[in-house]
């Protein structure tokens, strides 16, 4: 059954497991990404909170959501980004979405817990 992302957001939710973190108490940056096609990817930077994403969850949400995926995929963004914030809950969250077709498009949503702020961890992204 092909459900449009943008409605399926509960159905591919299902797909994310979590694991406990080992150190809810110190602030680092995850990091998972998925080439799903030559010309698409997508990464997910995260620090969590009290739980992680699995990284088997990660991918066995994409390749779920792989079939409906269609341009805009800020629609896919935008829903990705939500069923992390529902099921992961990390305190700071960023999705790339990257179409490398002509012209090549990158898609950046950020979010975070209210009142969390960690700029010299976040500095650390820009260093890349």
């Amino acid at each position: 059954m092909k459900v449009p992302i943008e409605s399926g957001g509960q159905l591919y939710r299902t797909f994310l497991k979590t694991t406990p973190n080992p150190n809810p108490k110190l602030d680092y940056l995850t990091e998972l990404r998925k080439q799903l096609s030559s010309t698409l990817s997508i990464t997910l930077t995260y620090v969590p909170d009290k739980l992680l994403l699995r990284p088997e969850a990660f991918i066995g949400y994409l390749e779920v959501a792989l079939p409906t995926l269609a341009e805009p995929y800020e629609s896919f963004a935008h829903v990705f980004l939500e069923d992390v914030n529902n099921e992961v809950v990390p305190r700071w969250l960023r999705v790339v979405v990257i179409s490398e077709k002509i012209p090549t498009r990158r898609i950046v949503l950020i979010d975070s817990q209210p009142n969390w702020n960690n700029a010299s961890l976040l500095a650390l992204l820009s260093s890349r």
